[in-house]
């Protein structure tokens, strides 16, 4: 499903949360083994504000505790993605996009500033995307986490309003 069709389909829905979540905007993912549309991804776990597409309620987002005892996080986007030295990058259509927003995470219990994600495969449209890649490094698109151009610049435009 396109980005801009699962927002519509969400009344645009957009909350302001603050909680322990996964930063994926930078996120390098590889494909699972059992399902061509998803795909797992590495993400930041980070504690502060985040920003949900698609989503109306922090409750639905809140990170537990599963029944063995694991740290289950949701993945969400933060504009401190900037401040941990990354831009943003174009990315080609052609490039397979993951979209991470709202995605079940699971804290690495031996390094608890990662966790695994597990995102959906995108259908472009066409149309080229954004990600993010740290200052410097290689740009890189392909089974990365990101969005179309106009989802980022309607997340921009409700952080400003809601910072």
């Amino acid at each position: 499903m396109v980005f801009s069709r699962y927002l519509e389909k969400n009344n645009n829905a957009m909350v302001k949360c603050n909680m322990k979540f996964g930063l994926c905007p930078a996120a390098k993912c590889i494909p699972t083994p059992y399902d061509d549309s998803k795909a797992f991804c590495m993400c930041d776990v980070v504690t502060g504000t985040n920003y949900s597409v698609g989503n109306n309620d922090c409750e639905k987002i809140k990170p537990y505790k599963s029944k063995s005892g694991q740290e289950i996080i949701f993945s969400d986007f933060s504009p401190i993605i900037t401040k941990m030295g990354h831009e943003m990058t174009s990315c080609p259509a052609e490039a397979t996009n993951m979209n991470c927003m709202n995605k079940v995470c699971s804290v690495d219990p031996n390094n608890p500033e990662k966790a695994i994600c597990v995102c959906d495969k995108l259908d472009n449209q066409g149309l080229e995307w954004v990600t993010f890649n740290k200052k410097g490094a290689p740009k890189t698109c392909n089974y990365q986490s990101g969005a179309s151009k106009q989802s980022y610049l309607s997340m921009n435009a409700f952080i400003e309003q809601n910072p």
